[in-house]
């Protein structure tokens, strides 16, 4: 899709607003206890310049637009009914495409305090570090299968047995995703246990098992802590057994008038023994990309070190500000700098400093139904990236939600 294509959507969006008054429309003569319709509208255009952070590479644009139209029925107060078509469409590559992403049944309270849901389903978990819809892309994370969830005493259980849906989360059919995930509630702090596995013959990891422990809570008024740990074992490509490890450590502190300030370091493994029969590269299972390290997306979180200091305005209810300092490094000097899926892979060196990136953007509601996020980035690279050049990035999307 073109600019002009774009643009002429964007200008129908109002028309598309009138729609709200059929949110929460109840109907009592057919049994169901309400059903309410409604949807998204949202487009975004983005550039690189270059594409990636090397001298000569392409410069990189992309608009896209997604549109989504659902069906929420709550048949009675204990079983509900969700509907979620959506059609993308990208103009890099002229992708357009139709799918259901979501479509489930959920039955509530059963046996007790216990739910069940069958179907289509996205999946969110802790800081959607390991596990997210992964919302920034145009086809987020969608999955096939069955989810049950519960509280026993200090205990917030999810078991969950499904399969990434192919172009929604895998790139292929036969992904089967599956675990367990507790939250537990103690006096001053909140600690989240899980165990997944992720077995993809057909892809390149083939089989990941990862173990995980997440604590977080604040320590005085004001002041927040976020600690995460995760051991992954398995198989990689070319039957070598697989080995890795990654940790996060987050603070912040909630100032008066709205400002708040936060360092953050991340790591996540490399291979420092290449071709020695064991893959230490650490791969995140179905991870929120856009939202930790750092929004230019020139780097993911394996084979990463990212020291991060952030400061956001929290202006009023509507409008949120952003700046953020990115340093990345390579955990393992002899790996690769590791792209985004479906993303240019950075050449490198065997250097470590891949360079550091500054983030600038907003966020924010333009009137209750429409929403705004702009913003900027510039990526210095380092000495671990081969011809190296600087890269500047822009995006603007708009959003309307009926």
């Amino acid at each position: 899709m073109g600019r002009p294509a774009l643009l002429t959507l964007l200008l129908l969006a109002p028309a598309l607003g009138a729609q709200e008054e059929t949110r929460g429309l109840v109907i009592t003569d057919s049994g169901i206890e309400r059903l309410t319709i409604g949807g998204e509208l949202r487009a975004r255009a983005e550039g690189k310049s270059p594409g990636i952070p090397v001298t000569g590479a392409d410069s990189f644009h992309e608009n896209s637009l997604r549109a989504r139209l659902q069906l929420d029925a709550q048949v009675d107060e204990y079983l509900r009914a969700f509907l979620q078509v959506q059609h993308s469409v990208v103009d890099q590559g002229s992708v357009s495409t139709t799918d259901l992403h979501q479509g489930y049944l959920e039955l509530d309270q059963l046996l007790g305090e216990y739910r069940l849901q069958a179907g289509r389903f996205e999946q969110f978990y802790g800081e959607g570090r390991m596990v997210a819809p992964d919302d920034w892309r145009v086809n987020p994370n969608t999955f096939d299968g069955l989810l049950g969830s519960g509280r026993w005493q200090n205990l917030d259980l999810t078991v969950f047995v499904t399969e990434a849906v192919e172009g929604q989360g895998s790139s292929n059919s036969g992904t089967d995703f599956y675990g367990v995930y507790g939250v537990w509630d103690w006096d001053s702090f909140l600690l989240d246990t899980y165990a997944m596995r992720k077995n993809s013959p057909n892809n390149p990891d083939r089989d990941i098992k990862a173990y995980g422990a997440r604590a977080y809570g604040e320590a005085f008024q004001g002041l927040h802590w976020n600690a995460e740990a995760i051991l992954e074992d398995g198989r990689a490509a070319g039957n070598r057994d697989l080995y890795a490890q990654a940790y996060v450590l987050h603070l912040w502190y909630a100032l008066d008038g709205g400002h708040n300030v936060g360092v953050e370091w991340s790591y996540a493994t490399g291979d420092d023994t290449p071709g020695n029969g064991e893959v230490e590269t650490f791969r995140p299972l179905f991870m929120e990309t856009h939202s930790w390290n750092g929004i230019a997306d020139v780097v993911t979180w394996s084979n990463l070190i990212d020291l991060a200091a952030r400061y956001w305005l929290e202006w009023n209810e509507r409008w949120t500000f952003h700046a953020e300092l990115h340093h990345f490094s390579k955990q393992a000097n002899e790996d690769d700098i590791y792209a985004l899926p479906g993303r240019p892979q950075v050449p490198s060196t065997l250097s470590d400093n891949i360079g550091t990136e500054l983030d600038l953007y907003a966020e924010g509601n333009l009137t209750d139904n429409f929403t705004l996020s702009i913003g900027g980035a510039y990526f210095s690279a380092g000495s671990a990236v081969a011809n190296s050049d600087d890269l500047f990035y822009g995006y603007v999307q708009l959003g309307l939600r009926f």
